[in-house]
């Protein structure tokens, strides 16, 4: 049945001489390339539940929230990014680790996404938090020791806090 109506198709938008479709933000965030999407659109986000992590974080002197990727959500490239959290009406700087923890797990762990959220106290298990991405810092690694992995998570920070300064 005809319901009337029109239809408008609307010219190609482009930034920076690249066309701005949703396949190339998939594409992007799939690479990583989370920076690039931020001229059009708003941050590539993940909002989930905080689910029960081992505490390891903690004893280290950096507490992480541990989050999965909701099935049908684009998963971006495995590795550290300078992430915001916004828990409530509150938004704080952060770190995420999307990978593996080589690390901590060896093989065979499942994909994870680490937030370690900066000047944040509280417990967050079972709230749901959006992590908004914003730059892709480096890729996941597995490290010698755990005071290599505890002084690279210090450095990450402080790049994390001179990005939002």
């Amino acid at each position: 049945e005809n319901v009337g109506g029109s239809v408008q198709i609307s010219p190609k938008i482009e930034c920076d001489g690249v066309a701005v479709s949703s396949t190339n933000i998939r594409r992007k965030i799939k690479n990583g390339e989370v920076e690039e999407i931020l001229g059009y659109m708003r941050p590539y986000s993940v909002y989930a539940p905080v689910q029960r992590g081992k505490g390891m974080g903690k004893g280290l002197g950096f507490a992480t929230i541990n989050q999965q990727i909701p099935k049908g959500k684009v998963v971006p490239a495995t590795g550290v990014y300078i992430t915001e959290c916004e828990i409530g009406e509150d938004v704080y700087a952060s770190v995420t680790n999307v990978g593996y923890r080589p690390t901590t797990d060896g093989e065979n762990s499942l994909l994870n996404m680490e937030t370690h959220i900066m000047g944040y106290t509280g417990d967050l298990y079972l709230s749901t938090v959006r992590v908004n991405f914003y730059k892709r810092l480096r890729d996941e690694r597995r490290f010698n020791s755990v005071s290599e992995l505890v002084a690279q998570v210090e450095k990450d920070k402080q790049e994390a806090i001179s990005y939002f300064k």
